[in-house]
């Protein structure tokens, strides 16, 4: 019998491995379940450990993880302070999970809906720096998706950059997040796109999210492509109330 070895993300905040059809206990897990399981895993090329980042506060164990954590291969490590204040075991805040999570350039970053860590004001986008969480690019995003093309860092969710609207999308230029390609404001209703996530298909840049953009000749609903010259709509698009693109992915050209 063939045996693989897989990990999912379980509503109730355990993880499990699983051996064909046979689940076990991951040796551990969260405590404190209700407050968010895992949103995001990612293995870190660098150290080959699991990555989770989420709504978790606690491991079973008693240490504390404020909403990021790593796994080794047999426990769950806390990641420095996490996003606590004061790196205090009870000083929990029910807010601030952690959304994505990558290596790039040999930092260790990450996104989210958190405030601090290790006595400082944070938000959006910060790095690691082997005990804290620094700020990493003055935005306002909650960012759902990182990806790396052509040596280049995006974002998709970042609204607002220094004093530059990036409506969703954004590029990592070493010092700050910029604007892509003039990306155009398309939501009626929004102060900028939902930008959900991002792809490169055949030398095009593809974004998907939720938003609509009425009143044009064509339609821009949900998802949109950067031809080279121009943004423009991807077939009719997606519509309905709740309709909404959060994942894209190259399979087999």
């Amino acid at each position: 019998m063939k045996y693989i070895k897989i990990v999912l993300m379980i509503s109730m905040g355990i993880a499990f491995r699983g051996y064909s059809q046979l689940w076990t206990s991951l040796d551990g897990g969260f405590a404190t379940a209700n407050d968010g399981g895992p949103l995001v895993f990612y293995v870190d090329p660098l150290t080959n450990n699991l990555i989770l980042g989420g709504g978790f506060w606690n491991a079973t164990n008693g240490d504390t993880l404020a909403r990021i954590a790593q796994w080794d291969g047999s426990t769950l490590q806390p990641l420095g302070c996490g996003f606590d204040w004061d790196c205090q075991a009870n000083d929990q805040f029910f807010f601030g999970n952690v959304f994505s999570v990558i290596r790039y350039d040999g930092q260790l970053i990450a996104s989210g809906g958190f405030y601090s860590s290790c006595n400082q004001n944070v938000s959006g986008i910060c790095s690691f720096d082997g005990n804290c969480w620094d700020q990493f690019g003055n935005v306002e995003a909650i960012v759902p998706e990182f990806k790396i093309h052509d040596g280049d860092l995006y974002a998709s969710g970042v609204d607002l950059s220094l004093d530059s609207d990036c409506n969703g999308f954004a590029q990592w230029n070493g010092t700050a997040w910029i604007p892509v390609f003039d990306l155009p404001n398309f939501s009626n209703n929004e102060i900028a796109n939902n930008v959900m996530t991002c792809e490169w298909y055949q030398d095009d840049l593809y974004l998907g999210g939720n938003w609509n953009y009425t009143g044009t000749d064509f339609n821009y609903d949900d998802m949109v492509m950067w031809n080279g010259e121009a943004w423009t709509p991807v077939g009719a698009g997606f519509s309905g109330s709740l309709s909404s693109v959060r994942k894209l992915t190259v399979f087999q050209d």
